[in-house]
């Protein structure tokens, strides 16, 4: 099967960012994400900041590029 040709249309109040190559395991990501999820961008961003984890910083950058994106 092909690719679609139409684009994914997002609701309004979402936006989509993506990163690649990142050097951990979907596991340790899915505990940061889990921290994150369903939370006001506000709440997200304090969280992250005062997170220990490694991949705390680079989700808050990603974070702030789907905010950018918006």
């Amino acid at each position: 099967m092909s690719k679609s040709s139409t684009p994914r249309q997002l609701p309004t109040n979402e936006a989509l960012a993506s990163l690649r190559d990142i050097k951990s395991s979907t596991q340790k990501a899915h505990l940061v994400l889990e921290l994150i999820r369903g939370k006001s961008v506000e709440k997200a961003l304090n969280d992250l900041t005062f997170c220990r984890k490694k991949l705390a910083p680079i989700t808050k950058k990603l974070l702030l590029s789907a905010i950018a994106n918006a």
